[in-house]
Order: structure tokens, then sequence, then C-alpha cells
């Protein structure tokens, strides 16, 4: 079972091309609930699968796809903060 460590993000340099991809990524229309889709995916997938055994490739799989949640979970969550803040700015405009 591969063990997964923490990632010293100080490291982590992001091309201009890679966030550009994240800035796309996060714009979609519907990014809040492609986290819930994609666990849904998972589980049908993991009913299917199991009835048959586990993947060999589970273990280095589960990790990444969970961070990959992870981040979805915290982008959705960043960009109903910021549209409830832009929302309340328009509303402080209008009523001015």
């Amino acid at each position: 079972m591969a063990v997964m460590g923490s990632i010293d993000t100080k490291e982590i340099a992001l091309s201009k091309t890679l966030q550009e991809e994240l800035k796309q990524l996060l714009q979609l229309p519907h990014v809040e609930v492609l986290g819930e889709n994609l666990r849904r995916m998972f589980i049908d997938y993991l009913e299917y699968e199991m009835q048959i055994g586990v993947p060999t490739y589970f273990d280095e799989f589960l990790y990444p796809f969970n961070c990959l949640l992870d981040f979805l979970d915290v982008a959705a969550k960043e960009r109903a903060v910021t549209e409830c803040k832009k929302a309340a700015k328009k509303k402080k405009k209008k009523a001015l």
C-alpha cells in the first residue's frame, strides 16, 4: 500500500498554463456540484467493481482522488462566499 506524505506547498510552482486551467475549471457554472457528482460516480463504480474484487490500483488511487474532492469542496465553499459578498455589495450599492 502506498503511503502518501504531506507535500511542502512552498515547493510547488504552478505554471501559467496550469493556473489558467484551474481558473477555467473554477469558473464553470456548476463547479459546486462537480465534487458531488464525482462522489456519486465513484460510489456507483465501487458497487460494480466490488462484485469482482478490489482493483489492484485502488490504494494508489483513493488518496489522490480524495484530495481532488477536498479541493473541489474548498473551491465550492470559497466560490459561495465570493458570490455572497458580491451580492451584498451589489445590494448595498442599490440601497445608496
